[in-house]
């Protein structure tokens, strides 16, 4: 419900008592509305009016041994906003309201959460020194301030600051913007108009994509063209030389799997140092910042995930690329997860696949981009690759495939090799071959829509119905515009 535990309701009520705010009749009333209303017994008390704001702080700063600060009363610069995502400040209940060096002044609802503290004051590199406000009117500053900084004011006011005041400081009172709708507004928004998925499939549902010149099939959709989407972009894998070499914090509390990525970085000229537990992290991120982070998620006193939450919502750490290990939270919608909630690339499952890792690690230690996760072929593949499409462009099916396959010998983790290796194979109807190829291509490429589905295709070719879904599932996040995005969820409707 969001009040305070029976404890707290007791002791607070007791100093109320003892500073005669109320009687015990007042004060057994007042507990019974709140627990019927629930909140805060500070805030519903003074709602009512039973108990003014004044005397509801002075009891709130005795109860938490901390001053109290009256939010109506304060002028807030929004600048100080940066410091704290919004998203952060309604999970805490917190509004930074004063910033002076190294120091922040912060308005908590329970500024007795010591965990909240060294969080908050991790996220902001600065000492926090809490004060304690009302819990309804610390909520409603924080919704308003943050819409009002992205509007552009540059300060939020509280409703008993004067017009006097303001003028004598020389600050105009901002303007009423529109709040936005409560969460649950959303929830019970209605549906749209149309959904495929509910209203059923279109005629004809239609993906790119045919096979070798012939319409898609009845079946479904058909493959590509073999050799006809370009190979994605490949990066160097080595890191770029500089007067400081770049550190990786490897965050993990098994020693024989932190060992074995140690010296795997250190094989590729990384430089390392080491965590084996959340708050060991924490401490080493705070004491000096990394270049990158190798982070298991199991981990004992922080877990990992939290430890993704603080350093995406801080201005000094947020930059820090993290790479996720893990052998509980894997998979492509684990990936997808984390990278839209916390903007995070990469996810490694394990046993980690150590030539892919190592060249990502060392990608994101240069600053570029790791979109395809891709190798540069040697000259002796390349050379493969070249007479596997002159083959194909001959006709000759076989020979290409032949020559694809001794490629792939040489540079197994190259995915035009793969990738166009599954699509031979699934011409030839070698419907299995072409599965492996493409598996391996969508791990190398994990979101490379062409791949992801072109495997759906011959999955759903080869009889694997639930799998075929998946994939599409799966494909449909990276399609590469809204109608090729509909059009495969069409196609899925029929599956389903």
């Amino acid at each position: 419900m969001g009040g305070d535990s029976s404890g707290s309701k007791k002791q607070l009520g007791k100093i109320m008592l003892q500073q005669k705010l109320v009687t015990a009749d007042e004060l057994t009333g007042m507990l019974e509305d709140q627990h019927k209303r629930g909140g805060k017994l500070a805030s519903s008390a003074t709602r009512d009016g039973k108990v003014s704001v004044t005397g509801a702080l002075r009891a709130l700063s005795e109860q938490h041994g901390v001053p109290a600060i009256d939010m109506r009363r304060q002028i807030v610069p929004l600048v100080n906003l940066h410091l704290i995502p919004v998203e952060l400040a309604r999970e805490h209940v917190v509004m930074p309201i004063k910033v002076q060096g190294d120091q922040l002044l912060l308005a908590m609802a329970t500024p007795q959460n010591q965990t909240s503290i060294e969080e908050l004051s991790f996220v902001t590199a600065k000492t926090v020194f809490p004060h304690v406000a009302l819990d309804e009117v610390l909520r409603d500053a924080i919704n308003e301030a943050y819409v009002l900084a992205e509007h552009g004011e540059k300060y939020w006011v509280g409703d008993a600051v004067t017009d006097d005041e303001l003028a004598a400081l020389g600050i105009a009172r901002p303007a009423p913007v529109p709040l936005p709708a409560p969460p649950m507004a959303a929830a019970l928004a209605p549906p749209a108009a149309h959904d495929p998925l509910l209203h059923g499939p279109a005629p004809e549902p239609v993906v790119a994509g045919v096979v070798h010149g012939r319409p898609p099939s009845p079946d479904g959709p058909g493959l590509d063209q073999a050799f006809s989407v370009p190979p994605p972009k490949t990066l160097s894998s080595r890191p770029a030389p500089g007067p400081r070499p770049k550190r990786v914090l490897i965050v993990e509390d098994d020693a024989d799997v932190r060992r074995l990525i140690h010296m795997t970085l250190k094989h590729a000229g990384i430089e390392c140092s080491e965590a084996d537990s959340g708050s060991a992290a924490l401490e080493a991120i705070r004491a000096e910042p990394p270049d990158a982070i190798v982070l298991d998620v199991v981990l004992p006193g922080v877990h990992g995930f939290d430890i993704c939450r603080r350093l995406h919502g801080s201005q000094r750490y947020g930059q820090i690329p993290i790479v996720i290990v893990s052998a509980i939270h894997r998979g492509w919608r684990v990936a997808e997860d984390l990278r839209a909630a916390y903007g995070i690339q990469h996810l490694f499952d394990k046993p980690i696949d150590i030539p892919r890792f190592t060249r990502t690690v060392g990608l994101l230690l240069e600053g570029k981009p790791v979109t395809q996760d891709s190798i540069t072929l040697s000259e002796e593949a390349e050379v493969h690759l070249s007479q596997g499409m002159a083959a194909f462009e001959q006709g000759d099916i076989d020979g290409a495939i032949a020559h694809l396959s001794v490629g792939v010998k040489i540079d197994p983790l190259a995915f035009e090799l793969q990738y166009h290796l599954g699509l031979l194979y699934g011409r030839r109807e070698d419907l299995f071959s072409a599965i492996d190829a493409l598996e391996t291509a969508v791990r190398l490429c994990p979101r490379h829509f062409s791949a992801l589905k072109n495997l759906a295709v011959v999955y759903q070719r080869a009889g694997f119905r639930h799998k075929a879904v998946e994939t599409w599932d799966r494909a449909m996040v990276y399609a590469p515009d809204d109608e090729t995005r509909h059009s495969v969820k069409e196609h899925m409707v029929t599956l389903l």
